[in-house]
């Protein structure tokens, strides 16, 4: 099973008019291992099958990690190139065409924009570049899927520079059409996942919940109902071995093993998002 990816040809990105019926999906998670990247891969590869013309982009300020999961040797700028363009006044269609890398099996493909090469690079990163960016990608696509950090705290600045430390997650959450929250099933992802919740209501109405992994504590679903009044929408199934099989190949679920339990509850998830 083969997926390539290289960068998109010139006639790949056409310049069709704003959008309205663009959808923006960012993907977030409490601090620990939720899977939030995995999910947000396979929900882009989901939305491609459906024939949605579909942009990823790995906008994890902490540890950007897409590029690991998909067969890409040069991952090339991507994100910090996009905001030098960006504070340049530069940025257009032509330059996310350069910048971003297709991902492509047969006639399904997505869009990938590679993360920092070095996190340690964040504070190039404002607001700015994240609303400039999903603003070029709403011309050309119909879905956005965002892959973020997880810190939410406002303000947290450092020496030296004036940008916040999590604005781009911040930015990014409040520009979704729906904010995917991901969790696992354990006392300590629901614990901060509550957290957060009170920055999360702040920035973004529109949220789903799913839980990733496990079968559902019947008690931690009902303290985060009875704490937020929200429900668990979606569960993903345990199952290490499609997943570890999809890590090692590089592949999304519904290439490494179609059939498998997670990858159908992804592939669902994906069709409710759309309705």
């Amino acid at each position: 099973m083969t997926l390539t990816a290289d960068r998109p040809r010139k006639s790949d990105i056409k310049n069709v008019g704003v959008s309205t019926e663009a959808r923006v999906f960012t993907v977030w998670g409490p601090l620990g291992s939720t899977g939030k990247s995995t999910v947000a891969l396979n929900l882009a590869y989901e939305f491609a099958l459906l024939g949605q013309r579909t942009i990823l982009l790995d906008l994890d300020t902490y540890a950007p990690s897409l590029v690991q999961l998909l067969p890409i040797q040069d991952s090339s700028a991507g994100l910090a190139a996009v905001a030098r363009l960006i504070r340049q006044g530069r940025f257009a269609l032509e330059e996310l065409e350069r910048l971003s890398i297709n991902i492509k099996r047969g006639r399904t493909q997505f869009r990938l924009l590679p993360g920092l090469p070095n996190a340690k690079r964040w504070a190039e990163l404002t607001p700015e570049t994240v609303t400039q960016l999903v603003a070029v990608c709403g011309l050309n696509f119909d879905v956005v899927v965002i892959d973020v950090a997880s810190p939410l705290e406002d303000a947290l600045t450092v020496p030296g520079s004036p940008t916040a430390r999590n604005c781009v997650t911040r930015s990014a959450i409040k520009l979704a059409s729906n904010c995917i929250s991901v969790l696992v099933a354990s006392p300590l992802s629901v614990s901060r996942y509550l957290n957060n919740f009170a920055e999360l209501e702040e920035l973004q109405k529109s949220r789903t919940l799913i839980l990733n992994g496990e079968t559902p504590n019947q008690q931690l679903a009902n303290a985060i109902r009875s704490l937020t009044k929200e429900h668990i929408q979606t569960q993903i199934p345990s199952d290490e071995p499609a997943l570890q099989l999809a890590e090692s190949q590089k592949l999304p679920l519904a290439l490494a093993r179609r059939k498998s339990a997670a990858r159908n509850a992804i592939a669902a998830l994906a069709h409710k998002l759309l309705a």
